[in-house]
């Protein structure tokens, strides 16, 4: 019988900053290869994406967030900070620690705003293993969502954002564009897939 969802889904995400409860979220230096799972690709696609309704898209599939593992390092006097967003199934029936509870809505508040605020220029997702008692389950995954190379809408000091031109795969093709999303990034029907989004609307 073949899984009708996920049990977890992870959103990971690569940040020149961190909000408030983003940061208390953060216990250890970054090592180099949160962005380098050894697991199967679903998926991998170059391209000016939104993922502004993903949490409420998750929330109405009956998904919870129920964890957040966050890393940090630095490069001069900038800090960067890797972030993993893990939210599970209410079938799942994960229990959620009551110190946690408490910073939840928090950290799904920074979440949004992270999705919103930007497009992601490079969206992968990965099938994961589902381990109980240190054995696979048989014919149960989890998924894992990364995004990367974040543009946001608009600059610090409040003036349109822009990029530079890339083509299907990736690779810068000379000259710039405005930060516009050309789709929207979703979760619906337990299938993450593109929608083609309306030109000029930042956030969905």
């Amino acid at each position: 019988m073949e899984q009708s969802y996920y049990p977890t889904i992870g959103v990971r995400v690569l940040l020149p900053s961190a909000g408030e409860f983003l940061k208390r979220m953060t216990h250890r230096p970054y090592k180099g290869t949160f962005d380098l799972p050894a697991q199967e690709p679903l998926l991998e696609e170059f391209g000016n994406f939104s993922p502004a309704t993903l949490l409420t898209d998750l929330t109405t599939a009956e998904y919870e967030l129920v964890n957040v593992v966050s890393e940090y390092w630095q490069t001069g006097k900038k800090h960067r900070y890797a972030a993993q967003f893990i939210f599970s199934h209410r079938n799942a029936q994960v229990a959620v620690l009551p110190w946690f509870a408490r910073m939840r809505r928090g950290l799904e508040i920074e979440l949004e705003e992270i999705l919103q605020d930007a497009i992601w220029r490079r969206i992968r997702v990965f099938s994961n293993p589902i381990i109980e008692d240190g054995e696979e389950v048989e014919k149960m995954f989890a998924a894992s969502i990364i995004l990367d190379q974040r543009h946001p809408f608009y600059s610090y000091d409040g003036e349109p954002g822009i990029m530079p031109i890339i083509d299907e795969t990736g690779n810068k093709v000379g000259g710039e564009i405005a930060v516009e999303a050309e789709h929207l990034f979703r979760f619906t029907a337990s299938t993450l897939h593109f929608e083609d989004a309306v030109v000029g609307q930042h956030n969905p």
